[in-house]
Protein backbone atom coordinates (compact mmCIF):
# COMPACT_ATOMS: atom_id res chain seq x y z
CA UNK A 1 0.00 0.00 0.00
CA UNK A 2 1.19 3.11 -1.04
CA UNK A 3 1.19 6.25 1.43
CA UNK A 4 0.14 9.39 -0.14
CA UNK A 5 2.08 12.61 -0.36
CA UNK A 6 1.04 15.06 2.27
CA UNK A 7 0.24 18.43 1.17
CA UNK A 8 0.58 21.10 2.97
CA UNK A 9 -1.18 24.83 2.49
CA UNK A 10 1.53 27.42 2.00
CA UNK A 11 1.86 30.00 5.09
CA UNK A 12 0.70 33.37 3.59
CA UNK A 13 3.81 34.46 6.48
CA UNK A 14 2.79 37.35 8.90
CA UNK A 15 0.42 40.47 8.24
CA UNK A 16 2.28 44.02 7.44
CA UNK A 17 0.70 44.88 10.90
CA UNK A 18 2.76 41.67 12.36
CA UNK A 19 6.07 42.53 11.10
CA UNK A 20 5.74 46.36 11.95
CA UNK A 21 5.11 45.28 15.56
CA UNK A 22 7.93 42.87 16.00
CA UNK A 23 10.67 45.29 14.19
CA UNK A 24 8.73 48.17 17.04
CA UNK A 25 9.43 45.89 19.54
CA UNK A 26 12.82 44.46 18.71
CA UNK A 27 15.08 47.58 19.86
CA UNK A 28 14.80 46.75 23.11
CA UNK A 29 15.84 43.52 22.52
CA UNK A 30 19.09 44.50 20.33
CA UNK A 31 19.97 46.69 23.54
CA UNK A 32 20.72 44.06 26.01
CA UNK A 33 22.05 41.61 23.50
CA UNK A 34 24.68 43.80 21.98
CA UNK A 35 27.13 43.27 24.75
CA UNK A 36 26.60 39.24 24.68
CA UNK A 37 26.59 39.11 20.90
CA UNK A 38 28.22 42.27 19.23
CA UNK A 39 27.15 45.59 17.58
CA UNK A 40 28.78 43.74 14.34
CA UNK A 41 25.81 41.01 14.56
CA UNK A 42 23.16 43.27 15.68
CA UNK A 43 23.58 45.65 12.63
CA UNK A 44 23.78 43.02 10.23
CA UNK A 45 20.42 41.45 11.49
CA UNK A 46 18.85 44.68 11.12
CA UNK A 47 20.02 45.30 8.04
CA UNK A 48 18.76 42.17 7.13
CA UNK A 49 15.58 42.87 8.22
CA UNK A 50 14.72 46.18 6.38
CA UNK A 51 11.95 46.42 4.20
CA UNK A 52 12.02 45.31 0.25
Amino acid sequence: MKCPTPRLAASPGPSKEDVAAWRAAMPPVWTTSQAGIGKDLIDAAQASNQPS
